[in-house]
């Protein structure tokens, strides 16, 4: 399979070839989904928290 190389301005450059085996595959639309999901849920911060019982001042009731 050969594919051609562009330049940031656009204009062709050259050309590559590529493995039939490994670029030549079908896309199945519920794997891309499940990767951008794990993409967009890696990029999260996790520094959430609650206070615990000692940490919340005033009445718990």
């Amino acid at each position: 399979m050969e594919t051609k190389i562009f330049k940031m301005n656009g204009t062709a450059s050259g050309s590559v070839n590529l493995d039939e085996r490994v670029f030549a595959v079908k896309a199945h639309p519920q794997t891309i989904t499940d990767v951008v999901k794990a993409q967009l849920n890696n990029e999260r911060q996790g520094t959430v928290a609650t206070k615990t019982r000692s940490e919340v001042s005033g009445s718990t009731r």
